[in-house]
């Protein structure tokens, strides 16, 4: 008794620990647009991946909570990722139906998938063309999102043909490390010498989102005030250095071999350097794994 009592406490405690979702209490949608779950997530919760893409038909007069209740029960069989979160229902939700596809629903669908990849980031849509107003969506492919820049995604119908394009342009935003002075080449990097602010990246690919990364670090190069630190403006600290004894290994898993070797190049983990077989004077190839650790190429 006192075994499945225990189990019983155990599971409440797991299923309190689920996150939360609440819903809608109000949606606009289109007549000729299939309604998803992630539509009734209630805004500016981000909504989860696992909720994506679950359809849900609802009557145009809007649905009670009691109705909606019955609808997640029947479902959680057939769409299992229901079972991980703990929802929070309102008392009814009522629909608004339009004529036409709106751009502020696609906006939504296409966020909902890039939160999914950054929640921290923030993304403006610009379209250049969207489905005719009458133009049947039962789905649309975001297969080619990207993370930001332009985007074609094509509108399927119910028979899952291409129906139309949705074209545009991503503006993707998120909080960057800059420089809070002018930096020289060479100083040692202190809380006060950074600072974080939003900053378009839709074009930058090399950046820091933590300041505490770089607290301590030297640089490699002189920076302006307002610069966005990345990669090749930090000087990397090597993890095995000229001259340094090593340990080399070879082989797979199942059979690996292990010699001393002597660095004949200073390296970061990832990088390829020159090492030389202490028994036997070879020179060699290898691969930094670790401080004092390389695999051999």
């Amino acid at each position: 008794m006192k075994l499945i009592y225990g189990i019983l406490i155990a599971a409440f405690a797991y299923a309190s620990e689920k996150p939360e979702v609440s819903l809608t209490s109000q949606i606009r949608i289109s007549q000729f647009v299939s309604l998803n779950l992630e539509d009734l997530i209630l805004k500016p919760q981000p909504v989860p991946a696992e909720l994506l893409d679950i359809p849900i038909t609802l009557p145009d007069q809007g649905v009670t909570k009691a109705e909606l209740l019955e609808w997640f029960k029947s479902k959680k069989e057939t769409y299992r990722e229901l079972n991980l979160f703990t929802f929070n229902f309102p008392e009814k939700i009522e629909l608004e139906v339009n004529d036409s596809v709106t751009a502020s629903f696609i906006t939504n669908r296409i966020v909902n998938r890039l939160k999914v990849k950054c929640s921290d980031c923030e993304y403006q849509i610009k379209f250049s063309h969207l489905p005719k107003p009458t133009t049947m969506v039962e789905k649309i492919d975001f297969a080619q999102l990207p993370a930001s820049g332009p985007f074609m995604l094509s509108t399927l119908n119910a028979k899952g043909e291409k129906s139309g394009w949705v074209t545009g342009q991503i503006q993707t935003s998120r909080n960057v490390v800059k420089a809070n002075r002018f930096l020289r080449s060479g100083d040692r990097l202190r809380l006060d010498d950074l600072v974080l602010e939003k900053t378009d990246i839709s074009f930058i690919k090399d950046y820091y989102t933590d300041v505490s990364q770089l607290v301590g670090k030297k640089t490699s190069r002189a920076l302006s005030v307002k610069a966005t630190l990345s990669s090749s403006d930090i000087e990397r600290s090597h993890d095995i250095k000229q001259g340094q004894s090593v340990k080399a290994r070879a082989g797979t898993s199942g059979f690996e071999v292990v010699i001393q070797a002597v660095a004949l190049d200073s390296g970061s983990t990832g990088d390829i350097i020159r090492i030389r077989n202490i028994n036997y004077q070879k020179m060699l190839t290898a691969r930094v794994i670790e401080p004092g650790l390389v695999e051999i190429q």
